[in-house]
């Protein structure tokens, strides 16, 4: 049997082109018949070799081929190298390689012919309805002649392109279908035997496996790259953030990095300040110059409702704002518990996906310690500071009444006999008030010291309501009439009697009057208030004074702590009295709540049960 060579099939191609050229212009019958006998010879030939190949030579070649197609990993090189070896084994004429898209529909990678080129876009012509086919039934389809096949002969793709012989093969792996291979002669019927048929399903099956690893590995490749840069990123930002102690600063660090992730164009960041209060903003970070309707300090809650379950959940969450805008709630948690939270604000041409989301769930995880570091940070330096202050006003509280006693005293002692005795009266009250002052700073620091070792005692007596008032009235009045205060007592009727320390509930009182008249410019109001609200009297301490803003609340009860105005800083004080006020109501089984309003004044209240529980501090 004569060999056929390469340059005989092309030849044959090139006759097969000649003869579609004529039939579109004219029928010449001599030349067509001419045409014909040399088509004839050729695919005689074909045949013959194709019959005549040993089935050994064919599995020798399948078995080279198949372990060609797994030296390598790039899909691109896959795809080819299949789609050569399936036109080699069955000697096609053309073949296509099709994979399913994301969404289920067979997307062309690869065209090629019987010489191992690439058919250009113009050339590439197949039957979708064939590959459709095997897609869709999970089986192989050979048709030796389509134009007839009762299958296909109705499809125009077939009739147009007088479509012959077709075969097309799945590609199955781990049970589904991931393409099809197909390959065809489109001038010849019969070209395709049964046997093609298995061998082409044999390499299908071999090359699925080759094709599945290259796309796995280049996902993979993909993904661990990019979990690469990722962790690359995040070792940037702990480097970034672990140098920062300030609060403040590595908040706005924290927010500008959690833009930059999200491609968000704003964010702030939420604390509770304690338990009861609402969540509110400390800090904003706005993008090129964006805006988000969140003044500092404002209660986030109010303004995005969804914050709070985010906050008691710890998880983070998608939301939007009531112009349907995408925002991002993300808790900063230390020790299984929520201590911030961090609200980003996309935009309509950037909303946050999920591999974003993952990215600052990440980031909050690494920040949130070094966050929460930076505010116990910040906690210590104002306690330091708050202690340094302390001792510098013990130290002039102390040293100033000192001098002034020295003082006094030593005028008694040169003037003995000189000074009448109204002089001498005049100057030993001085001496006595000014060691009353110095006593009550002693005492203080006394009280600070045995609440601080647990030492503090309730010593309970039948406390007369009137008898309490009129009592803090004689001690506070000598300050209220040199400020020029208006003094109003407001007690309610025929009040019942309580069981109560008097001197600390008159130290409570004593404590809240004195706040009042000194941060209360002169000429203002101090009111007393005790009336009975069921079975409790209420106690309220009100003034005209400067009043607080929201952050100076925050840091009532605060030991060492006042407010850094100029006002507070002219007026006496320790800042340990509200802390010890604190300390006691609680002791009495109630908290102080605190209303104020920046120039407007301040009132002080607290709930004293009729009936009171005595223990000792250590064990409340």
């Amino acid at each position: 049997m004569p060999h056929l060579s390469e340059k005989e099939v092309k030849n044959a191609r090139r006759i097969m082109r000649l003869l579609d050229a004529r039939l579109r212009k004219h029928i010449d019958a001599d030349y067509l018949q001419d045409l014909l006998k040399q088509i004839a010879s050729t695919m005689e030939l074909l045949i013959a070799n194709q019959s005549e190949l040993p089935e050994r030579s064919r599995l020798d070649s399948l078995y080279d081929v198949t372990k060609a197609i797994g030296t390598s990993l790039d899909l691109d090189t896959v795809l080819e190298q299949v789609m050569d070896a399936c036109i080699r084994l069955t000697g096609a004429e053309h073949g296509f390689l099709m994979l399913l898209s994301d969404d289920g529909e067979p997307e062309l990678k690869v065209a090629r012919q019987f010489d191992q080129t690439s058919l250009s876009p113009d050339e590439v012509q197949y039957s979708r309805t064939i590959v459709n086919y095997a897609i869709d039934h999970a089986e192989s389809v050979l048709t030796s002649n389509a134009v007839e096949d009762p299958r296909f002969s109705g499809q125009s793709s077939i009739v147009d392109l007088s479509l012959r012989s077709i075969m097309s093969i799945p590609l199955l792996v781990r049970g589904g279908v991931i393409g099809a291979v197909y390959v065809e002669n489109q001038g010849s019927a019969g070209l395709f035997s049964n046997d093609d048929l298995t061998f082409l399903e044999t390499l299908a099956g071999q090359a699925a496996v080759a094709i599945d690893n290259a796309k796995l590995f280049s996902v993979t490749g993909a993904e661990l790259t990019h979990r690469i840069d990722q962790l690359r990123e995040l070792r940037r930002i702990d480097q970034k953030l672990s140098g920062l102690v300030d609060f403040d600063e590595a908040g706005m660090a924290l927010l500008e990095i959690a833009c930059r992730l999200a491609n968000a164009t704003c964010a702030c960041l939420g604390q509770i300040a304690s338990k009861g209060e609402p969540i509110r903003s400390v800090l904003t970070y706005y993008v090129d110059g964006a805006t988000l309707d969140v003044a500092e300090f404002e209660d986030l809650g109010a303004t995005y409702p969804p914050l709070k379950h985010i906050w008691d959940t710890g998880k983070v969450e998608l939301f939007s704002d009531g112009e349907g805008e995408q925002l991002l709630g993300l808790p900063l948690i230390v020790n299984e518990k929520t201590f911030a939270i961090i609200v980003l604000k996309g935009c309509a041409e950037h909303q946050i996906t999920e591999d974003q989301r993952d990215m600052l769930v990440r980031l909050a995880s690494r920040a949130a310690i070094t966050l929460e570091n930076a505010r116990l940070y910040a906690g210590i330096k104002e306690a330091d500071r708050a202690k340094s202050e302390f001792v510098g006003i013990v130290a002039h509280d102390l040293k100033s009444p000192m001098s002034s006693i020295r003082g006094y005293a030593e005028l008694l002692n040169m003037r003995r006999h000189e000074l009448d005795a109204e002089s001498i009266e005049r100057y030993s009250q001085h001496i006595i008030g000014t060691i009353d002052h110095m006593t009550a700073i002693v005492s203080d620091l006394s009280d600070i010291s045995r609440i601080e070792s647990g030492l503090f005692y309730f010593e309970p007596t039948t406390v007369v309501i009137d008898e309490l008032v009129e009592s803090a009235r004689n001690t506070v009045m000598p300050e209220i009439k040199a400020r020029e205060h208006e003094w109003i007592v407001e007690v309610g009727e025929n009040l019942p009697n309580v069981q109560a320390d008097f001197y600390r509930l008159l130290q409570v009182l004593n404590n809240l009057i004195s706040n009042a008249y000194k941060y209360t410019p002169n000429g203002g109001k101090i009111t007393l208030s005790v009336q009975k609200q069921g079975d409790k009297l209420e106690f309220a301490v009100s003034d005209t004074g400067i009043g607080m803003d929201t952050s100076q609340l925050a840091n009532i009860g605060k030991r060492f702590w006042r407010a850094s105005d100029k006002y507070t800083r002219s007026q006496p004080g320790t800042g340990l009295g509200l802390t010890i006020t604190q300390l006691i109501i609680r002791q009495m089984g109630d908290q102080l709540r605190v209303e104020s309003e920046p120039g407007k004044g301040s009132r002080f209240s607290f709930c004293l049960p009729i009936t009171v529980r005595t223990s000792s501090l250590s064990e409340s």
